[in-house]
């Protein structure tokens, strides 16, 4: 209707939108339900929404729903031309969803809980975010447990902590990761690029850890297996990672994809 390019949510609405103000000053009312729609391609159900815009302050009163058996919720404000103070909320959702609404189009697996506190600005977003995603993955590389604390601030994520977990027959295997994460870094193609300042900087502690982790690292390892000791350092960005480091291995495989 306004024109307004939407890839992420479809489906059908119902409610009532009120309009008030002026052209350069527009002023909503929007109080609307939608029963059946998607984000991406997931499916969500029970979707609420009661939102409002007033002298360029989006308020989200309310925005909440289901995806299967999970639940999500957005609540606060937005000035458009200033400070952003809202918080989301998501329980056993898939990964996926919020991965490729973030514009990233990895393969995720697993289900994901996570808080978000967002502030900063329109222009400079930031975040205070903690997760929890169960059986979890990356294309070939699945964990049973992740857990991570990151922050959003001035356009670099900071990694406070994350840690995987798996189990192997009856051996728990870990591995731990802190660093920056600029967003560049996330956006860059193939081609692309960066200063360092720009780049991956992570520490990766693969103590108690498997070579299971390998394909997450490297697009060039279809599947990796074998109980690790060492520390990597991942530079580069997400289309092209630069990995560091020593590492142990008293018996394990891996295959390369190159090698047929």
């Amino acid at each position: 209707m306004f024109n307004l390019k939407n890839n992420m949510l479809t489906g059908r609405i119902d409610g009532q939108i009120d309009l008030s103000g002026t052209m350069e000053n527009p002023a909503a009312q929007l109080k609307a339900t939608i029963q059946d729609g998607a984000i991406k391609e997931y499916p969500i159900q029970g979707v609420q929404m009661d939102l409002s815009l007033s002298d360029r302050v989006l308020a989200i009163n309310e925005f909440r729903g289901m995806q299967g058996t999970g639940l999500f919720a957005v609540q606060g404000t937005v000035n458009l031309d200033g400070n952003i103070d809202a918080r989301v909320s998501a329980k056993d959702i898939p990964a996926g969803m919020l991965t490729k609404s973030a514009g990233l189009e990895q393969d995720v697996k697993g289900t994901v809980s996570v808080e978000a506190q967002l502030g900063g600005t329109v222009n400079n977003p930031a975040a205070d975010v903690s997760l929890d995603v169960r059986g979890g993955g990356i294309g070939t590389s699945t964990f049973d447990s992740l857990t991570g604390l990151l922050n959003l601030k001035d356009g670099i994520i900071q990694v406070n902590q994350v840690i995987v977990q798996k189990q192997v027959d009856k051996e728990i295997y870990k591995a731990r990761m802190y660093g920056t994460v600029p967003l560049p870094a996330l956006r860059a193609g193939e081609g692309d690029t960066l200063d360092d300042y720009e780049q991956f900087n992570l520490k990766v502690s693969l103590d108690d850890a498997d070579l299971n982790i390998l394909p997450i690292l490297s697009k060039q390892v279809e599947w990796a297996v074998g109980q690790t000791d060492g520390n990597l350092t991942i530079t580069g960005t997400v289309a092209h990672p630069l990995v560091q480091g020593e590492l142990s291995l008293p018996q394990g495989a891996l295959k390369l994809k190159s090698l047929k």
